[in-house]
Formats: structure tokens, sequence, C-alpha cells
């Protein structure tokens, strides 16, 4: 009998140590849900399913109501901010997220704490809890697509095929990963390749708006404008809050340089918007529009109605925005000197302003950046030096591959300014993000010394962009007559 109940012990002991390692296991492929509301975390799981199936409106409803079945439930706080329909909002779910930090497990902790930095442009502790989610949870679709995502973001193609490709692996029919795999070639511009991917898509869930969406992004960079205009009207049959089609549209009449036409589209996208943030970039498509066509004055018009905007609803992080724009828009129109104020009253503005210290960091760095271009174009290379100083100062502690890339792209134009067309175009090889910017200074380094054939086909390279930016619009007539010498 004693043998029996010690042979019984010993087989409970080790169900016990099964059951323990199982649980363990479990954690390792999912990251814990803290919440002290069943109810809320259930909510929590359907708005995150909705939000990884890109219907992003009811994702937002559905998260509001885990939220309010858990008034502290960090998570729903995190996602909630990940899918904010304006800058205040995503900063006030992001701030609730930190305030609950303490109550939830250590691998939440880092997911809030990895998304904080990268909204902090803080991009070493970033990657580094990234990198230790990963190690914890490497079967984890979610943090493998999200570490696909983050590499696409930063422009590391390679890895970010190779994360997306394991979450396809471990589950070949999740759209993040999926549609992240068909923009990762859309940015090498392989756009057949992105095509397959994005009908891949529309096989598997016929059902979303996204893919029908995605898929006639890439027609528009092979120049399938009336394919593309089908597919974006099928997304929005699919889903009546999936309006972003709309803008698209109008993209494809600044591509044909229709800009009345581009207009109406986006002045509809204002009217159809429930989220701010689409709103605003309606206003700054419309000022491109215009400067496309060398209308300066209606151009800062239309930032006008992005400042009125963010006034009305109480956004400073946008009325600042507004004004810089505004400011840009005066310097390289050939008055840096006006600029300049703008940048001045935009200090004093953020000063005042409500943000807090992290937001206002932020926009110094921009006002900095901006100064320092206008300094440029002044010819005033003492205080361009100066303000570049400035900005490495104001970047230093963020380790941002981006902000001192673009740091450099500055510097390159004060090279291309004083005649060092070489240090200048050594600069612009180094620099490992991507921007408009890189390329235009590129082209008029070439230009400037003498090396025609180079130089144009970084114009080429301008002109022949599909996507309506304020960088291009700015010098579109400079880059047109370039290219017919």
């Amino acid at each position: 009998m004693m043998k029996k109940c010690c042979l019984i012990n010993y087989v409970l002991i080790m169900l016990l140590f099964l059951i323990s390692i199982v649980s363990c296991t479990a954690q390792e492929k999912e990251i814990p849900i803290t919440s002290n509301s069943k109810k809320a975390i259930e909510k929590f799981k359907e708005g995150r399913d909705l939000s990884e199936n890109t219907e992003y409106e009811m994702a937002r409803r559905t998260l509001d109501e885990a939220l309010s079945l858990d008034p502290e439930f960090a998570l729903a706080y995190l996602y909630r901010s990940l899918y904010g329909s304006n800058y205040n909002d995503q900063m006030n779910h992001l701030e609730n997220a930190m305030k609950y930090i303490s109550k939830v497990s250590e691998s939440e902790k880092d997911l809030i704490i990895m998304y904080k930095a990268m909204y902090d442009s803080n991009e070493a502790v970033m990657w580094e809890k990234l990198d230790k989610l990963l190690e914890l949870y490497p079967s984890n679709k979610r943090i493998n697509s999200i570490a696909g995502d983050l590499n696409r973001f930063w422009n590391k193609d390679e890895d970010a095929l190779m994360y997306y490709n394991l979450v396809v692996g471990m589950d070949n029919k999740f759209v993040p990963a999926i549609e992240g795999m068909g923009y990762v070639f859309m940015n090498m511009e392989q756009y057949d390749n992105a095509a397959d991917w994005f009908k891949k898509l529309m096989e598997i869930r016929p059902d979303l708006a996204s893919p029908y969406n995605s898929y006639a992004n890439a027609l528009i960079q092979q120049e399938q404008f009336d394919e593309a205009i089908v597919y974006y009207k099928k997304a929005m049959e699919k889903d009546e809050f999936f309006y972003y089609p709309i803008r698209r549209i109008a993209n494809i009449y600044v591509n044909q340089k229709n800009y009345n036409e581009a207009r109406k589209y986006f002045r509809q996208y204002v009217e159809v918007a429930t989220q701010f943030n689409s709103k605003y970039l309606a206003f700054l498509n419309i000022a491109n529009t215009y400067l496309y066509e060398d209308d300066k004055e209606n151009a800062l018009k239309a930032f006008d109605e992005y400042i009125q905007l963010a006034v009305q609803n109480n956004m400073p992080y946008y009325e600042i925005w507004g004004n810089i724009y505004q400011g840009y828009i005066i310097t390289c129109c050939g008055d840096p000197k006006e600029g300049l104020k703008y940048y001045e009253k935009v200090l004093t503005m953020i000063d005042e302003s409500d943000l807090n210290e992290e937001q206002k960091h932020e926009h110094r760095i921009n006002v900095s950046m901006m100064k320092s271009n206008a300094y440029i174009e002044s010819e005033d290379f003492q205080n361009s030096e100066k303000e570049l100083e400035n900005c490495k100062i104001l970047v230093a502690n963020l380790e941002s591959t981006f902000l001192n890339d673009m740091i450099d792209v500055i510097s390159s134009y004060q090279d291309i300014k004083q005649n060092n067309y070489e240090a200048a175009l050594s600069k612009l090889n180094n620099v490992k993000s991507k921007h408009v910017l890189i390329t235009y200074y590129s082209a008029l380094a070439y230009d400037l010394k003498g090396d025609k054939e180079q130089a144009k086909n970084y114009y080429s390279k301008l002109i022949n962009n599909k996507e309506s930016n304020l960088n291009i619009a700015l010098r579109y007539k400079e880059i047109e007559e370039k290219l017919a010498e």
C-alpha cells in the first residue's frame, strides 16, 4: 500500500511538473493580457482582431468598450493609442498606458515601453525592447509581425521580409504580415511582387476592404490608373467606414496633373473623414496641388484652413505644424527671412502650449531643422552651422537614425550652397533613411558639378514619384525645366 501511495504521489508530482512546463510554454507563445475584467479581455481581443484586419473604426469602438469595462487596462490603452484618430487621441491613450504600467506583466511593460520609445524617436530603446520580446516569444506571430513592421518603417527591407515570412509560416492567413510583405516589395520598387501579395490577400479575405485598397496602390505605381480606381471603389463598397481610397483617387488626378479634380476629391475627403489625422492630411495635399501649379498664395490659404481646424478643436500639435509648413513654403519660395519669423513665432507657441515636454521637444527639433534650412537658403552659413549644432544637441539623447540622417541631409544642402558638391554627395550616399530630399539634393549636387546625366536620373525619379509630396511640389517647375534642358 505504501508503495502504491508513493507511486501515486510520484505521478501527481510529475503531472504537476508537466502542467507547469505546458504553462510556461504557453506564456512564451502569447504575451499575457492583464485586466481585472474577463469581459474587458474578450473585448480587447475582439478589438485587436479588428485592428489587424484594418477595420480601424470598429477597432476603436471595441477597444473603447474594453476600457469602459476596465478603466485601468494598460494594454487596451496601448492598442487604442496605435489606432487613435488624431495626435491628441494617440498621446492621451499612450499616457494612460504608461500610467497603469505598474499593474501589468513584464512583457506587457516591454511592449508599452517599446511603442513609447517609437513615439519619442528613441530607437535604441525601441529595438532593445523588441529584441527582448522576440527572445521571449520567438513563435508569437504578433511579435514577429511587429518586428516586420518596425523593420519596414526603418527601411530594413530584407529583415522585414524575414520576419513576415516567419509569420506567414505560422499563420498563412494573418492579414498584417501578408499585407506588410506587399508593402516591403512596394518599398523595394518590386511592384509585380507587391501586387501578387495583395491579390493573395484578396483571395484569402475577400470580405475586407484593405486588400483592394493596397492592390490599387500597387497599380498606381505601374500607372494603371483606371484599374486602380475600380479597386479603390471596391474597397469602399466593402466597408462603410473605409474612406481612405477617396484620397488615393485624388492622388491619381495629381499624377494626371488634373489638380482641380484632385482638389474636389481632397475636399470630399475632409468632409467624410471621421479622423482628424485624415482631415489634416487632406489640407496638406490640397496645398500640394497649388504648389504643383506654382501658386504659393493658395497653398498658404490651405494651411490657414489646417490651422483653423486645429484651433477650433484645441489641437496645438497640429496648429504648430501648420505654422511650420507655412514657414517652410515661404522659405522655399524665396523669402527665408520671413520664414524665420514664422519659426520664431512657433517656438513661442511651443513654450506656451499645454503639450508635454516630450512633445515640445519633438517640435523644437523640427523647428531647429527648419531654421537651419532657412539660414542656408539665406546663405547665412555661420548661423546655419550654429543651428545644425543645436539640432545635434537636441537629438543626442534619442539615438535616432532618422533624425541624425536628416541633420546630415540638411548639412549636405549647406555643402551644395558652398560649392562643396563631393562632400554633399558623400554625406547623402551614407544616409540610410529614405526621404525625397535625398533624391533632390543628389540631383542638385550632380547638376551643379556638371554631371548632367546623373542629375537627370535623379530629377526623373522625382518627376516620376507617384505620391503627392510637399517637397516635390515646391520644386516641381524647377525639376520640369531641368529635365527639359
